[in-house]
């Protein structure tokens, strides 16, 4: 299932907001540190929706920097997690474009308006190497 996956692109979104953990005492909003080329780990973890209270799946970003987890830095899209949590749980990526506000494409611009900031990451893989 790894290599099926292996160089699919896929968004993080929520990336420009310090809410749900993504903020800590080094960082306003962690996301912010993501630029080409940064390494994120995608870890399936529960939360509470705060929409209907209920428990669901959700996919996280999180930075790898010299090989360990750190920041929260957003999430993968929820159709993503509804229907694929465990198929990308425990993946490496790495961070192809981060979407700006002065992007000549409107269609970017957009994107990374209605999620709260946008990237596009490609997976590489499971394995702790491919952190490095």
């Amino acid at each position: 299932l790894a290599e099926r996956l292996r160089g699919t692109m896929v968004d993080i979104v929520g990336t420009e907001t310090g809410e749900n953990g993504r903020s800590c005492h080094a960082h306003e909003v962690c996301g912010m540190q993501l630029v080409p080329g940064s390494k994120v780990r995608i870890r399936k973890e529960t939360v509470i929706s705060p929409t209907t209270g209920d428990e669901e799946d959700c996919l996280v970003a999180y930075v790898v920097g010299n090989g360990v987890m750190t920041c929260k830095v957003g999430y993968l899209p929820r159709h993503l997690a509804t229907r694929r949590a465990d198929d990308y749980d425990g993946m490496y990526a790495r961070v192809i474009e981060v979407y700006s506000p002065r992007s000549l494409n409107i269609t970017k611009r957009q994107k990374r308006h209605r999620n709260l900031g946008c990237c596009v990451a490609k997976i590489l893989g499971n394995a702790p190497v491919c952190s490095l």
